[in-house]
């Protein structure tokens, strides 16, 4: 009977290596500001190139995870679910080694949360033409369950 549970898709378990996919490749609407976002080969190399020369300075603390965006909101206060340290570039998408927070650990592992969302800011990304842009930093991400870029790993 354990090994059904262990093995039943209706439990959460945590990436045995500690990686979860932030991204998937394609092209993705973001409706608040009228964009296409290009998650491609250029775009990716160009993020985890960035997130590379950050995080070789002396203390580099991680890339935000924080919950459900709030960070971008300046009234609510922020809390880390978790801090990024390493990205990959895999054919599926970018991926994210993280460090969690006792309270992000909790929300992964319990299922409250099952994506991890990220967030680029308009003046880091190219302009390719009509409305279309490419990401080529990693700003931040959060936890969240209907996030905009979709055909991620849970």
């Amino acid at each position: 009977m354990a090994a059904l549970l262990q093995e039943s898709p209706t439990l959460f378990a945590m990436p045995d290596d500690g990686w979860y996919h932030i991204s998937a490749v394609g092209e993705f609407p973001h409706n608040p500001t009228g964009l296409v976002q290009v998650i491609d080969r250029d775009s990716l190399a160009a993020i985890v190139q960035q997130f590379a020369e950050v995080a070789a300075k002396p203390n580099f603390p991680g890339v935000l995870i924080d919950f459900d965006h709030a960070s971008l909101d300046l009234d609510k206060p922020t809390e880390a679910a978790g801090w990024i340290v390493g990205l990959q570039e895999r054919p599926n998408g970018l991926w994210a080694k993280v460090r969690w927070s006792d309270r992000g650990q909790e929300a992964v592992r319990g299922g409250r949360y099952r994506f991890v969302s990220p967030v680029w800011q308009q003046s880091d990304c190219l302009k390719l033409g009509e409305n279309r842009v490419r990401p080529t930093r990693l700003y931040n991400c959060a936890l969240t369950n209907d996030p905009n870029i979709r055909g991620m790993v849970p």
